[in-house]
């Protein structure tokens, strides 16, 4: 909710108001991180907390704030890296290793290949480009 909100309010053009509700969903992100393996069960902590980052991520993109989405862009890393972990055993060290490489190639190619069609579909009038501050 403090993410649809902080979106919300800078696509309204409402920046220092939203920057409130951002600031709190990066502190909420990283207090959730450590509580949601124990609810969840390592994997699936591991997907809500690479969800929450990718949240934070868009909405530091839309929003044009930096921080929050390199912020983002981090903590989609550390549940992927966290997923990784969960999913292999201790014993299979090379399969962990190469699966944490196929996992960080896909994480590269999405963050490589996404704001360039994004882009494109903007340019063809499909999707709004994001505001200007």
């Amino acid at each position: 909710m403090l993410l649809v909100a902080a979106f919300l309010l800078d696509h309204a053009a409402y920046h220092g108001v939203a920057t409130v509700f951002v600031a709190v969903a990066v502190i909420s992100v990283v207090a959730g991180a450590a509580g949601t393996a124990g609810r969840f069960g390592e994997a699936g902590g591991a997907i809500l907390v690479a969800l929450a980052g990718l949240g934070l991520a868009l909405v530091g993109y839309f929003g044009q704030r930096r921080f929050t989405t390199w912020f983002g862009a981090g903590v989609v890393t550390y549940g992927v890296a966290a997923l990784v972990l969960a999913i292999v055993s201790s014993d299979d060290r090379v399969g962990g290793g190469i699966l944490l490489a196929v996992f960080g190639a896909g994480l590269v190619a999405v963050s490589f290949l996404l704001p360039r069609v994004w882009r494109a579909r903007a340019d063809q009038g499909q999707l709004p480009p994001p505001t200007a501050s």
